[in-house]
């Protein structure tokens, strides 16, 4: 137990900070109510940073651990001790944070994600170890075998994004509308009565402007989303790389605090790559990794449970190309559709018969700008049906499931090899067995549950050739 040894103290600062993020919407609350007497203003704000200071220090004293032949043992606690006793053969992977603040002194974050994993809730955090603590656990894990450095890495680095891409990946973000709505609904719930009201005048007096003040107001509101969506991508993909290891895919990112993620190759149940609309008239795509359980707590970031960038913004033609490069076990190849189109009418039927009632209904009970406006949504619902009609397919290829489907305004293409399909489904209903259609459905594990990819309104005989076929695949390669 002598061995045992804290956290770098530079963990009192991250801490710090964690717990001032943390408590940010009670620090807001804190300025809005006192921001016209300073007095409590400023002591409200010093007890806050007090209790983030004094927790701080209490989570760097409780912690420590060592690193053993066999195991890594971590302590803490004062008034219930515990202990976590891992064994290296159990740690699936080692993911490095590096704080910017952390850079200097050589310090990193390692989250130790184990077999037993539950979506990260049970990973171990080393909050702030020496670098060196990370290479030695590395080869320990590796029965020996030093880790190559970090440069050397990067020099064979297949993928990486530039800023040029970055400001791309920003224009043609739809989590723009997202971010709008976030800001009116801080605005909503956090604003002061009177700041509210020096708003709702401003607007008043730029809608008295006429049309150039509101397209003024318009573009000056879509400039500062830009602003902030392209703040958020520079601080998670900047410097984004991602190269292969034997067994894993590893991504380096981040502006301020380095974080290398590594994904094992097995763990990956299957590739998305998205489209929206205007990403598709530029030829753009962004490629997305399906993964199993176990890849960590990573609600704070765009990685969750299930889903991970993998190309956060690459061009049609060099995706397939990079792919091959990165999983070349998958063999994977650009989509041969050889399935039939299934019918524009079945998708667009029910929208069309709500376009009709519902647009007539508001002209009828409101006015006629009610009606224009109703009708043009449902129109622009019928159009993504034409739409989905026309683009969604599937095809099979020696080890894989190859579908495209639409989700919203964009276009989702997904390669699934058969071993990691789950389970597959076949629908229909009298009406549309009678005519000889049916859904197909498939499921692949994300995260700890199931996602399901659907194909609508195809034929029948071709619903039953692809069920026929992925089990078939499954067994064959189950028995390889």
């Amino acid at each position: 137990m002598s061995n045992m040894r804290h956290f770098s103290a530079l963990m009192l600062l991250q801490r710090t900070v964690h717990n001032l993020r943390a408590w940010i919407v009670l620090l807001v609350l804190v300025v809005f109510k006192n921001i016209s007497n300073p007095k409590l203003l400023v002591l409200g704000l010093l007890i806050f940073l007090l209790l983030a200071v004094a927790q701080a220090y209490y989570h760097w004293l409780s912690y420590r651990f060592v690193l053993n032949e066999k195991h890594l043992l971590m302590h803490y606690g004062f008034i219930f001790k515990h202990q976590i006793d891992i064994p290296y053969e159990r740690i699936q992977a080692v993911h490095r944070e590096v704080w910017f603040l952390f850079k200097p002194f050589k310090v990193a974050k390692l989250t130790i994600e184990t077999a037993g994993s539950r979506g990260g809730k049970d990973d171990v955090v080393l909050e702030a170890v020496p670098e060196f603590i990370y290479r030695e656990l590395e080869k320990k894990r590796n029965h020996g075998t030093e880790l190559p450095a970090a440069k050397t890495s990067v020099q064979t680095t297949l993928y990486q994004v530039s800023v040029n891409d970055l400001f791309v990946f920003t224009f043609t973000d739809l989590n723009l509308v997202s971010v709008l709505l976030a800001m009116l609904g801080i605005y909503s719930e956090a604003g002061s009565l009177a700041f509210q009201k020096w708003v709702e005048t401003r607007l008043n007096e730029i809608v008295a402007g006429g049309i150039l003040m509101i397209a003024l107001l318009i573009l000056l509101i879509l400039f500062i989303l830009f602003i902030v969506v392209l703040t958020r991508n520079f601080l998670r993909y900047f410097r984004f790389f991602v190269w292969r290891t034997d067994d894993h895919l590893i991504i380096e990112r981040g502006l301020f605090t380095r974080r290398r993620v590594s994904i094992p190759i097995q763990r990956i149940q299957a590739l998305q790559l998205r489209q929206s609309l205007l990403r598709r008239l530029l030829g753009l795509q962004t490629v997305e990794v399906i993964l199993a359980a176990g890849q960590g707590d990573n609600k704070k970031e765009d990685v969750n449970d299930n889903t991970f960038y993998l190309l956060p913004i690459i061009r049609d033609k060099e995706v397939w190309q990079m792919l091959q490069k990165l999983l070349p076990e998958w063999q994977p190849t650009a989509l041969v559709p050889n399935s039939k189109k299934s019918h524009w009418f079945l998708f667009a039927r029910f929208r069309l018969l709500a376009l009709l009632i519902l647009g007539a209904a508001a002209i009828y009970f409101f006015n006629l700008v009610w009606g224009i406006i109703v009708i043009g949504l449902l129109a622009l619902f019928v159009a993504i049906s034409f739409w989905t009609a026309d683009i969604q397919t599937a095809a099979l290829d020696k080890n894989s499931l190859h579908t495209v489907t639409v989700a919203g305004i964009s276009r989702i293409e997904t390669l699934c090899p058969f071993n990691k399909i789950q389970s597959v489904k076949l629908k229909t209903t009298y009406y549309l067995e009678r005519h000889q259609w049916g859904h197909f459905e498939h499921f692949v594990k994300a995260g700890r549950i199931r996602r399901r990819i659907k194909l609508r309104y195809l034929d029948l005989a071709e619903c039953t050739r692809l069920k026929q076929r992925v089990l078939a695949g499954r067994t064959t390669l189950k028995n390889d």
